[in-house]
């Protein structure tokens, strides 16, 4: 299993995803599933890609235009970073996931299976906003929009409740960003096989290169401070929440 979300705000976009694809209680594996591709000042694109890892690997290299797809070996790479717009640029990263099919599905079918791959893509392409888009493994894809400003994909459900009482439209950047490390905490504490080191892109509004591109890893001071203070907060909430009838709170534990 594995866990990446990505969340858009007015004033940016956020992308992060787990480095885990293998947790035996004798191997554990990392492999990178965030990635970016960039010409600074022009275009940057983030790609966060989980599913099967072998066909992951296969449209990351596709797209960056060091493995061949259905016949067209570097066409779609160009594509994809002289797209005009973000639509454009998905468009092309569904193809790429349709190339990917194309050349593997069968082989995996006898095998019996499934071919498994889905993506985040999030980025800004010149003078257009900042988008976000989730590509299906049948290449379709939607849009991010304000009533449904963040994606997840793989393992949801654990980091789902911290993105919906924290992401709107207009949450600041910092704030999303802070979330999407939260969520991909609370993922990580119920799951074993989603692991770190989590790989995180911040993208500010027009900027177009990234304003953070890390590896935070497990001893992570800012990670372990942010966590820190979402615990402490939330037991101070807790505190002060309406007393219920019947209890009294001298009984309360403080």
């Amino acid at each position: 299993m594995s866990y990446a979300l990505g969340i858009r705000v007015e004033d940016g976009l956020i992308l992060a995803a787990d480095s885990r694809t293998n947790a035996g209680p004798d191997h554990v594996s990392a492999f990178r599933k965030l990635h970016v591709f960039e010409r600074p000042g022009e275009r940057l694109i983030g790609l966060a890609v989980i599913g099967n890892l072998s066909l992951a690997q296969s449209l990351v290299a596709v797209l960056r235009g060091n493995g061949a797809a259905a016949g067209r070996p570097k066409s779609l790479a160009t594509e994809f970073m002289e797209a005009s717009s973000m639509t454009d640029a998905v468009r092309i990263v569904g193809e790429a996931v349709r190339a990917v099919e194309l050349r593997d599905g069968a082989a995996l079918s006898r095998h019996n299976i499934t071919f498994d791959v889905t993506v985040l893509a999030g980025g800004q392409i010149g003078k257009e906003r900042h988008r976000l888009f989730q590509v299906y493994p049948a290449g379709n894809f939607i849009e991010a929009s304000e009533d449904a400003p963040y994606f997840q994909i793989g393992e949801r459900k654990y980091g789902k409740a911290v993105l919906d009482q924290t992401i709107q439209a207009r949450t600041d950047l910092s704030s999303a960003y802070c979330a999407a490390l939260l969520s991909m905490d609370a993922t990580m504490q119920n799951n074993a096989t989603v692991g770190p080191p989590i790989d995180i892109l911040a993208l500010e509004r027009d900027r177009l290169r990234p304003s953070i591109a890390k590896r935070v890893l497990d001893d992570d001071q800012h990670m372990a401070d942010v966590r820190r203070r979402w615990s402490a907060g939330i037991r101070d909430l807790v505190s002060v929440l309406p007393e219920p009838p019947g209890l009294s709170a001298r009984t309360r534990t403080r």
